[in-house]
């Protein structure tokens, strides 16, 4: 498992700011792309890829905080102009986040899953 930085939230009972927390799921897979993407998103994917786990957490954090948020809100809140719908998928795989079934503006609204709801259906 890699580990993470800590947090930057200074909080002392935050599990992320204890030195040498695990994340394994959120930091040990590469930014996703697809065999038929352009040359371009294979060059983006590497040069996101030192903040994917980072970003990755951002999301979760957000999830967790804000409630269920469509990938525009999650956006909106982190002050991003893209990047929280490749994370959310990503999240998804892991089994950290799933759409919750609702759309807003025409997009999937998705909630974080609680540690001991993973891999439930």
């Amino acid at each position: 498992m890699i580990r993470a930085p800590l947090c930057r939230c200074g909080d002392p009972e935050c599990p992320r700011c204890v030195p040498g927390g695990d994340f394994g799921p959120l930091f040990a897979r590469p930014p996703l792309t697809r065999r038929a993407d352009p040359a371009t998103s294979f060059a983006a994917a590497v040069a996101v890829a030192p903040h994917v786990g980072t970003q990755r957490v951002e999301v979760l954090d957000c999830l967790t905080r804000y409630g269920p948020q469509t990938y525009k809100d999650v956006d909106r809140r982190l002050g991003w102009h893209t990047g929280a719908q490749r994370r959310l998928v990503e999240l998804q795989r892991a089994g950290l986040a799933r759409p919750t079934g609702e759309r807003r503006e025409g997009c999937r609204v998705w909630r974080a899953v609680a540690s001991g709801a993973r891999g439930a259906a």
